[in-house]
């Protein structure tokens, strides 16, 4: 626990700001149902954030988590390996949750399909079902937040917790998902960050790989 508290600590740039709004998330949970708050946020709707959020979401997809995978190859293998395992242990977690835990909760587009004023984004494919938790917001927490943890400039993070709660707005904006899937999705990933640093911290199989602390760019060089 002293070891999680201390990386909590000292990411405060990305676990600052992440508090506060997953108090406030919390709060209009326990003041407002479900789908009253995405009803709100469904009117809250303009050409320049369909187009903001519809992008937005791909963040948390395949070509986005490619970049960043090869991006990390060129700084330090560690972080590749990090961030992988986040990655990797976030579709299983969810994955597990979405298809036999929680396989009948309904998305949105159930309930605004009775309703005639609803807002759609064009080009957008609306899903009916395993609404819970979301894993876009999941893995963009995951990813994102795994990446704070191993920059040394720690306010960079306050820039990948811009991107994360980007991702994590797009699914409500979207009609993707109601805000209870995106709070859980989000912590899922924060966990999920810690315990993938941890473990490869301090795994001695991992350690005992002479270029894990290497990157792509040194090993080509020799």
């Amino acid at each position: 626990m002293n070891e999680v508290k201390t990386i909590l600590n000292s990411n405060r740039w990305f676990m600052y700001p992440y508090t506060t709004i997953l108090s406030f998330s919390l709060l209009l949970l326990i003041c407002a149902e479900n789908n009253y708050i995405q009803l709100i946020i469904n009117k809250l709707n303009s050409p320049f954030f369909d187009f903001t959020f519809k992008y937005a979401t791909t963040l948390a997809e395949g070509l986005s988590i490619a970049a960043v995978i090869i991006l990390t190859l060129f700084i330090r293998f560690r972080w590749t390996a990090i961030v992988s395992f986040a990655l990797i242990l976030n579709v299983t977690i969810v994955y597990a949750l979405k298809k036999l835990v929680f396989p009948d909760v309904e998305r949105p587009s159930i309930f605004f399909s009775q309703l005639t004023d609803w807002h759609t984004v064009e080009g957008v494919h609306l899903h009916t079902h395993m609404s819970f938790p979301s894993g876009h917001t999941s893995a963009a927490f995951a990813m994102f937040f795994g990446l704070a943890i191993c920059l040394k400039n720690k306010k960079l993070g306050a820039l990948l917790f811009v991107l994360s709660l980007m991702v994590g707005y797009s699914r409500m904006y979207l009609s993707q998902h109601y805000l209870i899937d995106v709070v859980a999705g989000s912590v899922i990933g924060i966990i999920i960050a810690l315990f993938s640093y941890i473990l490869i911290q301090k795994s001695d199989r991992i350690n005992q790989i002479s270029w894990i602390d290497k990157s792509l760019s040194q090993l080509l060089s020799k």
